[in-house]
């Protein structure tokens, strides 16, 4: 798009990207008639983007070090002394630093953030990694944990369980687009209209994804009941330098 060169009639990106989009002026909003049937918290109230499918960071949890009586079930709880070095947290997860500001306010956030690196988290790259060393039993408690990988691998009989700390906010979802300079907008906003059905959610449903619209099946039943909070990440975007330094700084992240 610098060159000049615009090829493409809808964009499937990640929601940072996607925001990064809108926020360069990149993109044209255009509200679907899919978009009635999708969660409100994962779409662009003005129609520059929706979310076609998402996913959610829990508290997972290793069922031989910890159970569901006494996983923490508020934030706070975190900072008890029986939890310290054994939380595992994602060394870039700076949307889920974006969120704890928006739920306790910037100050109150900063601050909690600061307790908890107290609590001498063990910061690994990749949520993968941080699901794989918690079934392996490296640390108790995971609080970003991606649902999915949580669910398979208790399905796989690993001693992992889960839990949500309400409200929370959704992961970025993967969203769908319309490019402001798209050549064959037509078929851009017809490709929208698709991922959006209860068709494709269903296909996404099926490759065990967590499809956005409310009226397709779960591939995590119990997700459905979690309440959402609204957070505007978009908005974010040209602040997410300063929030990923002061994330890193906290938590002593190279």
């Amino acid at each position: 798009m610098r060159a000049g060169r615009n090829l493409a009639d809808a964009y499937l990106l990640s929601g940072a990207q996607t925001w990064l989009l809108k926020d360069m002026g990149l993109l044209a909003p255009y509200l679907s008639p899919e978009r009635t049937q999708i969660r409100p918290a994962l779409l662009d109230r003005q129609g520059y983007w929706t979310g076609v499918l998402w996913n959610l960071g829990v508290l997972g949890y290793n069922t031989r070090f910890a159970s569901n009586e006494t996983t923490p079930k508020k934030w706070e709880e975190l900072l008890q002394p029986r939890w310290k070095g054994q939380i595992g947290l994602e060394a870039e997860d700076v949307t889920w630093y974006i969120f704890m500001l928006q739920l306790m306010g910037p100050q109150k956030g900063k601050e909690y953030m600061i307790q908890l690196a107290r609590q001498q988290p063990q910061m690994r790259n990749g949520h993968n990694l941080v699901a794989q060393l918690l079934i392996a039993g490296e640390f108790a408690l995971a609080p970003t944990a991606r649902v999915h990988r949580v669910e398979e691998a208790k399905k796989d009989g690993a001693p992992v369980d889960w839990l949500a700390i309400e409200p929370l906010a959704p992961e970025p979802p993967v969203c769908v687009s319309l490019p402001k300079s798209a050549p064959r907008p037509n078929a851009g906003k017809l490709f929208i209209d698709f991922m959006l059905s209860r068709e494709a959610q269903e296909l996404l449903y099926r490759l065990k994804r967590i499809p956005s619209r409310i009226d397709t099946p779960h591939p995590v039943p119990r997700l459905a009941q979690v309440k959402l909070l609204e957070v505007e990440y978009d908005k974010e975007v040209s602040n997410y330098s300063r929030y990923a330094k002061e994330y890193r700084d906290i938590f002593s992240v190279p």
